[in-house]
């Protein structure tokens, strides 16, 4: 997500810095580009196959029109059928994850984001970077490159986007409790409401007063004139906090990609062209896996491919394979390859829900990568036989273990 100001100061707590993400026994080590052969059907473009449960939408034009639904067919909200309202974890009531009128109410509340990160912001996210990075870097390689890349999106969201200090001293257990429930085995159907995470939230509200003039004042003030009720903010405010881990898994991609196809040296050259930048950004949007598939479901029915899916039954809309797909990207669609100019990717969506914290977004990754390539070795290689520990069971494939080391002889 964007952030809008910066700290004068950038403090390094013990207690919030440099912290070992999570991870489920069933995370798996893999190239940054790869994913589970039996997660072939989230990644792989093909016309729509309802004899799966649920059915996969994945073809590029197939998910656009999704998106851009012109006759208001697909829903968002999970009907209370498939998973009881009082059951849901708070992030399920937010903006992004619902339909019609309280949609566009509650989107309009973060309009502060659509704009990307100030300069103060981005300097914030550079040097942030650089200080944790030169903490990892005391120590014995291999590097988990991870713990950086984690923690300063944490901070970033927290003291430049929300401006909410109070949440500052729990941002490792926000990102404890967050993890147990967007790394459930079940996906979307595993994200049980978490109390303990809510109570933290609502600290935004106790200091309300001593808040400074940012997004989380603005959220909660729009609460006191009836713009929201308390659990819509607390859902605003879960939104935004968890949008740490898809930024921080999208900047371990990238660079772990970068790393996979001896492109690392090409990534630094580019440094000082930013039309290469952005290419190098957006490719590893398109390519990345950080969160692969949405839950919608359609109103009525509707026919897809010659097949027509029932209303009221979940579907799996694929942006990681319509991202993929060769009829939009090209025969090598599937190749991470950040060198030529690419038609625009579905990483963020489209149409009215289309992501607001996507120039942010792409700005956190830009200056994550460019940190990292200033002040790591100028050659670096990946570990672990060149694989990631990535999750792979939940909504959103974050990275926990990004283990590099300098090459032998540099």
């Amino acid at each position: 997500m964007a952030a809008s100001a910066v700290p004068e100061n950038i403090g390094l707590p013990e207690s919030a810095s440099l912290a070992e993400p999570e991870y489920t026994s069933g995370a798996r080590w893999l190239r940054p580009s790869e994913w589970p052969t039996e997660a072939d059907p989230y990644f792989q473009p093909r016309p729509l196959d309802s004899s799966t449960t649920p059915a996969i939408i994945s073809r590029y034009d197939d998910v656009l029109a999704v998106m851009l639904d012109p006759e208001d067919i697909w829903r968002r909200e999970i009907p209370p059928a498939l998973f009881p309202l009082d059951d849901r974890h708070c992030i399920m009531g937010a903006s992004w994850m619902l339909d019609g009128e309280v949609h566009k109410r509650l989107r309009r509340t973060l309009r502060q984001i659509n704009r990307g990160s100030t300069d103060r912001t981005r300097r914030f996210t550079r040097t942030l970077t650089g200080m944790l990075l030169a903490r990892l870097m005391n120590e014995p390689p291999p590097w988990n490159l991870s713990r950086v890349i984690d923690d300063v999106s944490m901070r970033v969201i927290i003291e430049c986007t929300l401006q909410a200090p109070p949440l500052l001293v729990h941002a490792v257990r926000l990102r404890q409790l967050w993890h147990e429930a967007g790394a459930a085995s079940d996906g979307y159907f595993g994200m049980a409401r978490q109390p303990e995470f809510e109570a933290i939230l609502q600290l935004v509200t106790e200091e309300h007063h001593d808040l400074p003039d940012g997004l989380a004042r603005h959220l909660v003030d729009m609460r006191d004139s009836g713009v929201m009720t308390d659990s819509q903010l607390m859902s605003q405010l879960g939104m935004l906090v968890v949008s740490y881990e898809t930024q921080a898994a999208s900047a371990a991609s990238l660079i772990g990609m970068l790393l996979e196809h001896d492109l690392y040296g090409y990534a630094r050259q580019a440094t000082a062209h930013p039309e290469l930048m952005r290419r190098i950004v957006a490719e590893g949007s398109r390519r990345g896996l950080s969160f692969p598939t949405n839950l919608m479901t359609p109103s009525r029915p509707v026919t897809i491919d010659g097949q027509t899916l029932p209303a009221g039954e979940p579907v799996l809309v694929s942006y990681a394979a319509a991202n993929m797909d060769p009829i939009r990207f090209g025969a090598s669609a599937s190749r991470f390859d950040p060198r030529p100019s690419r038609p625009t990717h579905l990483a963020f969506g489209q149409g009215p829900h289309r992501c607001q914290g996507e120039t942010g977004a792409e700005q956190f990754v830009e200056d994550v990568l460019v940190a990292m390539l200033t002040q790591l070795p100028d050659d670096v290689q990946l570990d672990h036989d060149g694989k990631v520990l990535r999750e792979t069971a939940g909504i959103s494939w974050t990275i926990p273990r990004l283990l590099v080391s300098p090459r032998p002889g540099s």
